[in-house]
C-alpha cells in the first residue's frame, strides 16, 4: 500500500501530465508549435490518389495523438476526482 505522501506525489505527477496534455491540445497551447496550419486548397481539379493517401495518413496520425492526450486526461479525471482534473478533462475532450 502506498503511503499518503507517495500517493500525493503520484496524483501531482498525473495531474501535471493531464495539464500538459490539455495545454498541448488547446488552441492557445498550439500557437507557435511546429505544426502546419490546415488551410483549404483551392484548385480546379480533384486531388490525386497519392495526395488523398498522404492527407489520410496525416489526419489519422493527428487524430491518434489527440485521442491519446484526451484519454490520458480522462483517466486522471476518473481516478483523481477533483474540480481541477474535471476541468482538464473537459478541456482536452
Amino acid at each position: 500500500m502506498m503511503s499518503h505522501r507517495t500517493s500525493r506525489r503520484v496524483a501531482a505527477t498525473l495531474l501535471s501530465i493531464a495539464a500538459l496534455a490539455a495545454a498541448a491540445s488547446s488552441p492557445l497551447g498550439a500557437q507557435g508549435a511546429d505544426r502546419p496550419v490546415s488551410r483549404p486548397i483551392e484548385r480546379g481539379t480533384p486531388g490525386t490518389p497519392a495526395e488523398a493517401r498522404a492527407f489520410m495518413e496525416r489526419v489519422e496520425r493527428e487524430l491518434n495523438e489527440l485521442s491519446i492526450r484526451a484519454n490520458q486526461a480522462q483517466w486522471v479525471a476518473d481516478n483523481f476526482i477533483t474540480d481541477d482534473t474535471e476541468a482538464l478533462s473537459a478541456e482536452a475532450t
